[in-house]
Order: C-alpha cells, then structure tokens, then sequence
C-alpha cells in the first residue's frame, strides 16, 4: 500500500531530495508547502551539519527568494556546503541544469 503522505510530495523536489541517499532516513518527501507542513522542520531540527546543507540547498531550490532565516533556517551557503558534504555531485548536477518548481 502507498504512503499516504505522498499525495502531499512535490515530485520534482522529492527526485531531487532524492539524488542525496544519506537524506532517506531523515526527510523521505518533499512537501508542497514546506512552510505550513512541519515534516522539513522536524529533520531539520535534528540533522547532522551535512543533513542542514541538504535541506539549506533544497530550499533554496524551492524557492530562491525567500529569506528562509525567517523560518527557522540557515540560507544556503555553496562554499560551506562544498566544505561539509563528503559528495556535493547532486548540487554539481542541479547546477549544470538547473530547475525551479
């Protein structure tokens, strides 16, 4: 039987939550309205630094406007996510083809 939270993912975002394999067990879709639905700030609240800079960069994606500061998170930092992450190959990848939702 299907995940019944999945009605509520946002496909390209979750594929793209996704292409990082160490975010399965902390975050498992990507929300429509990531502000409104508390799933993003629960694994935000309790990941490791690399975790953080997942979730900074995917929403960033989401959207580039937004001072997610105001909202309980860090912005996202490329230079500090390169420093952290031990393969930074999917924010490489969304950058030789970027897309917004």
């Amino acid at each position: 039987m299907a995940d019944p939270r999945m009605s509520q993912a946002h496909p390209e975002m979750t594929a793209l939550l996704k292409t990082f394999p160490f975010m399965r067990s902390k975050l498992a879709y990507w929300p429509y309205d990531v502000v409104e639905d508390s799933v993003v700030q629960r694994a935000y609240s309790c990941a490791s630094s690399g975790e953080k800079a997942v979730i900074e960069f995917l929403l960033s994606v989401w959207n580039p406007n937004v001072d997610w500061t105001e909202h309980g998170y860090r912005n996202f930092n490329l230079a500090r996510a390169v420093g952290i992450l031990s393969n930074a190959e999917p924010i490489a990848a969304w950058i030789k083809r970027p897309f917004w939702p």
